[in-house]
């Protein structure tokens, strides 16, 4: 995790050195890392919750319904990492698009971290602190996502 934040501190302070297409390139590859992570994480904790759901419940339903938190979790990393992948498109296509479309796209990136942390939280998923403060302090550097990422869906979808 110190490993982590050195590389997102570096990031930081080394930015002005790099082309704005290099330093959001390495923006991205850091959230990606950061999201990695939470994923690697959070993937005990599905298992575990799993584990203690299908033990614990009657029916579908109640099965569902305990799994609802973990399952928001799950679905909020998939979102980062559809938006992460849209940044790197954005990236990609820099000329055509301009510094305005990176903008606008960070905004999501930051929109799709802030909803991991929020499903965190509300999954009771016990993450290091450095971490939740990595995805907290990301969310806050960028203006507003034009079009917000999908709330997770409740856990009683199709399964």
């Amino acid at each position: 995790m110190k490993k982590l934040s050195l590389v997102l501190f570096l990031v930081l302070t080394s930015a002005c050195a790099a082309t704005p297409q290099e330093t959001a390139r390495t923006v991205i590859a850091v959230t990606a890392a950061g999201v990695r992570s939470v994923d690697i994480v959070s993937a005990q904790a599905y298992t575990d919750r799993a584990r203690a759901a299908l033990a614990a419940s009657s029916d579908m339903t109640a099965y569902r319904a305990a799994m609802a938190p973990i399952d928001a979790l799950e679905e909020s990393l998939r979102i980062a990492d559809q938006a992460l992948l849209a940044a790197e498109a954005v990236v990609d296509a820099w000329d055509a698009g301009g510094s305005a479309q990176w903008m606008a796209v960070a905004a999501c990136v930051a929109a799709a971290l802030e909803r991991i942390r929020a499903a965190i939280e509300n999954a009771g998923v016990t993450l290091p602190a450095e971490l939740v403060s990595a995805l907290s302090t990301a969310s806050s550097f960028v203006g507003g996502c034009p079009s917000p990422p999908p709330a997770p869906a409740s856990a009683g979808g199709a399964s």
